[in-house]
């Protein structure tokens, strides 16, 4: 039975704590002794010494693909990653929508995927946090990642709204030869919203929360508080996984978006450089 600490406030770290011996083979670490896994849910990242000290009092350290902004923070968790002892928690890649692609996928009902488009809106939080690529476009490169596998190059750009947030789009070539771009923005007057088309050459398969569907709050918006159930099995991943569970790769892929926006030029994968 593993023993993991919580780290965080938000919607996310809540139900991993109602769900905590509820579901698997896991449980809330009680303060005492030394937990096997620290799980942090801070949306606003980590810093190196934030992790240097969580590091000192538990076995491992379980990330969102938005942990690490900073390269620094990002270096060290790969250390950690080859060492085993830190891991990716990807609770996106077990929303049922992402099931039910990755079931069309496997069935060869779109055939050979050929374009894909990602659509995610967000306010800003209290805390003021300005990041669409942590914060929206990182989480959307993860079901990517998760359903296509690596791509092969990259190209990233960055517009600063101001005091109003800031919007990425990052464009992936994967390797099978689909072309996928994510639309994050983050802030502005426009209502949260999430959209993905994926385009095979059998079918189309799209779905826009603005239609309808997902969670919607008295105003129409659409809202995504963490479903206990897909926490669980996101923590249950995590923690079966033989290795890293991705988080290398979503390192590499972050490192990879911040340059490209930086030199506006496009990155190949093998030259990225955590």
């Amino acid at each position: 039975m593993a023993s993991i600490e919580v780290v965080g406030e938000g919607a996310l770290a809540q139900a991993l704590r109602r769900m905590a011996g509820r579901a698997g083979n896991w449980v809330l670490a009680d303060g005492v002794g030394r937990p096997d896994w620290v799980a942090l849910c801070e949306p606003q990242g980590i810093s190196g010494d934030q992790a240097a000290a969580w590091m000192s009092r538990a076995g491992g350290l379980l990330c969102l693909p938005y942990a690490a902004r900073d390269r620094k923070v990002a270096q060290q968790l790969a250390r950690l990653a080859a060492q085993g002892q830190a891991k990716a928690l990807r609770p996106e890649c077990c929303q049922p929508w992402v099931a039910g692609l990755r079931e069309a996928l496997e069935g060869e009902w779109l055939g050979t995927v050929g374009t894909v488009e990602l659509l995610r809106k967000r306010p800003l939080d209290d805390g003021d946090v300005r990041d669409a690529l942590g914060q929206c476009g990182m989480e959307e490169a993860s079901v990517v990642l998760y359903l296509l596998g690596k791509p092969q190059r990259l190209f990233c750009t960055a517009a600063d709204l101001g005091r109003a947030g800031e919007q990425i789009s990052l464009t992936l070539q994967m390797a099978g030869g689909a072309l996928v771009n994510i639309q994050g923005v983050q802030g502005g007057t426009d209502a949260p919203c999430f959209r993905y088309e994926y385009a095979g050459q059998y079918g189309l398969a799209e779905y826009d929360s603005r239609q309808g569907g997902l969670r919607w709050n008295g105003i129409g918006a659409v809202q995504e508080p963490w479903d206990e159930q897909v926490c669980a099995q996101a923590m249950e991943q995590a923690l079966r996984s033989p290795d890293d569970n991705g988080l290398t790769d979503l390192l590499r892929l972050q490192a990879a978006a911040l340059d490209s926006a930086a030199r506006r030029q496009v990155v190949g994968w093998e030259e990225a450089q955590i």
